[in-house]
């Protein structure tokens, strides 16, 4: 069971892939998807190549567009999932896969709160003729990560350390649980969820539960109020820019100290010096 004084940042779906047949561009689940697909480049996220079983298109940012014939497969994940996966459930023809999450904040250690779970997990499964399979890894610089059934199940969940995975101050000291729903269920899931007026506190019943099911007490406190929504992972854009300030401010400062400012901007191309 968590410490009593832990706190719920967020509950929503991280991510969904749903399909539909003849989709046409100008109108359906293909017209969305484009129109989340621009808003992704246009916040500075570059595009790139994007296939699975045969289905081809592009991905930009957390959104995947892919058309084989006259089918489309959308996937979202992140904050598009959680703002749009009803829009995109309502278009499509089928949902094969649906995650839901619930991230919380801990004062006992993001990673004695893990082991506490992957031990109760163990408890669990070899009381159970050892299954459903219990799997983490662990590295060096913080990262935690827990697996609870095997992937190719219905149901599987991660328990993860959030902030190694997603460097952003909100998400320090948090431990993030994910389910994840494929095929039928993620369908059932998905269709109950899409019911609901106010679905967060039904999703992270969802979570509950499953934890509940693979041994480890899982209390969540304020999930009525826990309509913060995750904030935005960082674009593309922001990234490099972030990669300019760490990794090439300090060479350009040290150049222009020794006076070769003039040099640093034509090496840049900030300057055109043939004239």
């Amino acid at each position: 069971m968590l410490a009593p004084d832990a706190v719920v940042t967020s509950v929503g779906c991280d991510y969904i892939t749903a399909y539909a047949e003849g989709a046409k561009p100008v109108v359906g689940l293909h017209a969305l998807a484009s129109q989340l697909f621009r808003h992704e480049s246009e916040i500075g996220n570059k595009h790139s190549g994007f296939g699975l079983a045969g289905f081809k298109g592009f991905r930009c940012g957390e959104v995947e567009v892919g058309e084989r014939g006259k089918e489309v497969l959308v996937r979202l994940h992140g904050q598009a999932a959680a703002h749009h996966w009803r829009r995109i459930f309502h278009l499509a023809d089928n949902v094969s896969r649906f995650d839901v999450q619930v991230t919380v904040k801990v004062s006992t250690g993001v990673a004695p709160t893990i082991d506490e779970i992957r031990k109760a997990a163990q408890l669990h499964a070899t009381a159970h003729g050892d299954k459903p399979i219990v799997r983490w890894v662990r590295d060096h610089r913080g990262g935690y990560t827990l697996y609870l059934g095997a992937r190719t199940s219905n149901a599987f969940a991660r328990v993860y350390a959030k902030f190694e995975k997603t460097p952003i101050e909100f998400f320090r000291d948090s431990v993030r649980f994910e389910v994840q729903y494929q095929d039928r269920a993620a369908l059932r899931v998905v269709q109950s969820l899409s019911a609901e007026p106010s679905p967060l506190p039904r999703m992270a019943g969802y979570v509950q539960r499953f934890m509940t099911d693979r041994g480890f007490s899982l209390v969540l406190p304020g999930i009525v109020e826990a309509s913060i929504r995750c904030p935005r992972t960082q674009s593309d854009v922001d990234r490099n820019l972030r990669w300019l300030e760490a990794a090439v401010r300090p060479c350009v400062l040290r150049l222009i100290d020794a006076g070769k400012g003039k040099e640093v901007l034509t090496a840049l191309g900030l300057v055109d010096d043939s004239t």
